[in-house]
């Protein structure tokens, strides 16, 4: 009995240790298989104790990492305040040894094979690269399994100078440890497919920027387009009307490089507006004299009134509207002839037949009216009280109050005893005649009596300018002023006071021809001022001008209206300047642009000035270019990057962040205490700032010895705290034309009013012949401001400060041999001297004077 008890014992066990294996075999089994496949998957394979990722150094960032059978893909930027422009790529296993360099042993900067060029990279701007297996031989690509790891280093080389093709400088990126994709495509996409070139210029590179900015529009509008020359008309003798006719004598010879033959060529402005212009006589470059009339719609002003005489290329003839000359002078008669819109009443009688619009005829017996391009007039040949043949004005040409001169291009025929150009122009009348075959004379007339007003001997059949006016102003006693003629623009002859009758005022009189004479051209035209036709004075002639290489552009920003979380900070260090917008820095090489700003930087700020210089980059004549003002997110006003910087005061340490030297074509801050090299000094102090005291009867100077300028091609500017009080001193800071003596231009002050224009030496040397000063703005008492000047060579010297209007000498400061300048600062006499020299720059002179116009466009 126990031994059965015991048999059925051991039955049980083994039932129950099959069921267990029957239960749990079954897991063990799936567990088995999971395993498999993972191992397949290499999961297990070396390196797997490492998460997938990209580990980047201080600096830099590095993202979404890939491998693929084409090579390696990822993410870069970097944030050290440096602008890369040009930046190269590699790969290296973590494998490869490490040189005394400290860059991977089969790296060679000399050799394109292993780089990949990939562009600028600036600060936190993001690039993706593709590093295909072509570039280097440690990154397993074929035959690898999916999940193949590989673990290694990304390199970057970069430059950080324009125009640089090889790195300069090393960095690694990060640390990669990635897995095979094994689709034979970067990050696993099928459709995403890396560039296979294996030259190093290949890139493919994206921008994630997102940087706030404002595009900026330069343009350089001149004046005209083409050459031109200054015209200054002088009026002393009160306004003249509106729509006056302006007499314009020129020289033409004197620019026969710039003219058409028939100087069909040249126009007349007014600021922008073109003035309708016609000319009468000496027409032809070679002329010694040609004599020009230009409407002027608005008149000429009392004192001084400025146009421009402008030349279009020399191909170029009158256009017949706003250019024309006097009918005879065109190939085909009146071709170019615009008298019409020049003078009030015009007519030049061209074709076969008289204008009815303008003209009515009275043809007396024997006499004969005859229109062939021109108008000749025949009387009946009678003895004198025969029949008149005449033709009359249609409309009235003037009223009570006339202003106006009649005049006649033609002939006199002398074909009868007594021959009448009849040109009435006011009230009462005036007749000029000729009465006999050699004299020429003028009457006041109303009704019936006439003043003989003297006589000129004329020649028949010769053309002539018979002009004539008459005054229609009455006084009580109902006498008129006289009429006066003249003939070819000679000194008027003035014919005697006359009386008339109360009858001859309030009527309006008409223009008349009559009797024995040919007529090229008629017109009528606004009297002058106490009958002084306004003279004309010329300019030298200016040439339209692009900006110069390494422009300086000043612009002037509402900072202000940009102060918002994303826009400028409070300092304005993070301003930048670029030539491309930010969206677009990777794929277009964009390259930041020096900046300098000289006051008002900081964000409430409405009326900040700030210089950037366009390095090559160049405006030309009436045409725009577009810069960027970017709004980083970091700070780019700093040692570690000189694009952008601000004047030498402005710093928490003086000139902290001073670039100004970047920017202009010469400068000096005088940071510290020695004198900035290459210059020369005596008695001067140097202490973040440059100070001169002169001892009594003693001098004390210092000056750049370089000679930096050729005259009118810089301007030089200086920032300095000047004497409160007026002194027995004499200090003199500017452009210096000698050494021995620092003579030149420069701003002067002693016991004068405040600091003046000075255009000699300091000290009492005479210099070629030039004595004595130029007062100019005063900055009466003294105080902190730009100071301005700038010269040309044996015509004039400006000056301004704060960059306000310019006051020019009229003396002339140097001689054509002084061309080379040197700037400094002498003080002598006293002990006074000024206080600080912050900085001392030249610039370049903007086109004709005037700096290219900005326009600041919405934020992006």
């Amino acid at each position: 009995m126990p031994s059965i008890t015991m048999k059925r014992r051991h039955e049980r066990r083994a039932q129950s240790a099959m069921e267990y294996l029957m239960t749990y075999g079954w897991a063990i089994l799936v567990i088995a298989i999971i395993v498999s496949l993972l191992f397949a998957l290499g999961l297990f394979s070396g390196g797997s104790g490492t998460p997938s990722g990209c580990v980047p150094q201080s600096g830099f960032s590095c993202t979404n990492p890939s491998y693929g059978t084409n090579g390696i893909s990822a993410t870069i930027s970097q944030d050290s305040g440096q602008y890369y422009l040009g930046a190269w790529v590699f790969v290296a296993s973590s494998s490869e040894h490490i040189s005394s360099s400290g860059l991977p042993v089969n790296f060679s900067a000399s050799s394109a094979n292993n780089m990949l060029y990939i562009g600028a990279l600036t600060p936190s701007q993001s690039t993706t690269f593709y590093y295909t297996n072509t570039k280097a031989g440690d990154i397993p690509t074929n035959n690898v399994p999916v999940g193949y790891p590989f673990t290694g280093y990304i390199w970057l080389g970069y430059c950080t100078t324009p125009g640089c093709n090889s790195p300069t400088s090393f960095a690694k990126v990060g640390t990669i440890n990635v897995k095979s994709s094994g689709s034979g495509s970067f990050g696993g996409s099928s459709t995403t497919t890396a560039p296979t070139s294996t030259t190093s210029t290949s890139s493919t590179s994206t921008s994630t920027t997102s940087i706030h900015y404002v595009a900026i529009t330069l343009t350089n509008t001149q004046p005209y387009s083409n050459d031109y020359v200054p015209i200054t008309i002088d009026n002393s003798n009160g306004a003249t009307a509106s729509n006056f006719q302006q007499m314009v004598s020129i020289t033409p010879s004197s620019y026969q490089h710039y003219e058409s033959a028939g100087l069909g060529n040249i126009r007349f402005y007014q600021g922008s507006t073109e003035l309708h212009s016609w000319c009468e006589s000496g027409c032809n470059s070679s002329s010694s004299s040609a004599t020009f009339w230009v409407l002027m719609p608005n008149g000429v002003a009392s004192g001084t009134t400025n146009i421009n005489m402008t030349f279009l290329g020399v191909g170029t003839t009158y256009d017949g509207n706003y250019a024309g000359e006097a009918p005879q002078l065109s190939p085909a008669y009146a071709e170019y002839d615009n008298g019409a819109k020049v003078f009030g009443f015009y007519d030049n009688f061209k074709g076969t037949s008289l204008n009815a619009t303008k003209w009515t005829t009275g043809i007396g017996s024997g006499g004969s009216i005859t229109v062939d391009n021109g108008l000749t007039i025949v009387a009946n040949g009678g003895s004198s009280g025969g029949v008149d043949t005449s033709i009359t004005s249609n409309s009235g040409i003037v009223a009570s109050t006339a202003s106006l001169y009649v005049e006649l291009l033609g002939e006199v025929q002398f074909n009868g005893p007594e021959e009448d150009l009849h040109l009435t122009t006011s009230v009462g009348g005036a007749t000029a005649s000729s009465r006999s075959s050699t004299t020429f004379f003028t009457y006041s007339y109303c009704p019936s009596s006439y003043t003989d007003g003297g006589s000129v001997t004329v020649n028949q059949n010769t053309l002539y300018m018979f002009s004539l006016y008459s005054n229609a102003s009455a006084s009580t006693t109902n006498v008129y002023t006289p009429s006066s003629y003249s003939v070819n623009y000679n000194s008027p002859t003035v014919s005697s006071t006359e009386s008339v009758g109360t009858s001859c005022f309030g009527n309006i009189n008409a223009v008349g021809i009559q009797d024995g004479h040919t007529a090229i051209w008629i017109r009528t035209r606004e009297y002058p001022p106490n009958n002084v036709m306004p003279s004309v004075s010329f300019g030298t002639i200016v040439t339209p001008q692009a900006t110069s290489s390494n422009f300086q552009q000043m612009l002037t920003i509402d900072s202000a209206s940009y102060s918002s979380a994303n826009e400028i900070n409070s300092g304005w260090s993070n301003v930048e300047f670029t030539a491309v917008a930010p969206a677009n820095s990777a794929s277009n090489g964009n390259v930041p642009i020096y900046a300098w700003c000289e006051s008002g930087c900081s964000n409430s700020s409405s009326g900040t000035i700030a210089w950037v210089n366009l390095g090559s980059t160049i405006i030309g004549v009436d045409n725009s270019i577009t810069i960027y003002m970017n709004f980083m997110p970091t700070n780019v006003m700093s040692s570690s990057s000189s694009y952008t910087g601000e004047a030498p005061q402005l710093s928490p340490a003086y000139a902290e962040y001073d670039n100004g030297a970047k920017v202009f074509d010469n400068y000096w801050n005088f940071a510290g205490t020695i004198i900035p090299s290459g210059w020369t000094n005596s008695g001067v102090t140097v202490d973040n700032g440059l100070s001169v005291a002169a001892a009594p009867s003693s001098t004390a100077y210092a000056y750049y010895g370089t000679a930096i300028q050729a005259s009118g091609t810089q301007i030089f500017d200086f920032y300095a705290n000047m004497p409160t009080t007026a002194t027995t001193d004499t200090t003199s800071i500017g452009l210096m034309s000698e050494t021995t003596y620092l003579p030149g231009i420069m701003w002067q002050t002693n016991d004068w009013n405040g600091w003046t224009l000075q255009t000699e030496n300091p000290i009492g040397h005479t210099e070629n012949g030039v004595t004595g000063y130029q007062v100019g703005p005063q900055l009466s008492g003294g105080g902190t401001a730009i100071f301005s000047g700038y010269y040309t060579a044996g015509t004039s010297a400006s000056f301004f400060y704060n960059y306000g209007a310019s006051t020019t000498s009229t003396t002339d400061p140097l001689t054509s041999a002084q061309t080379s300048l040197y700037p400094g600062v002498i003080v002598t006499t006293g002990a006074q001297g000024f206080g600080n020299l912050y900085w001392f720059r030249t610039r370049a002179y903007p086109p004709n004077g005037q700096m290219p116009g900005t326009n600041l466009g919405l934020v992006h």
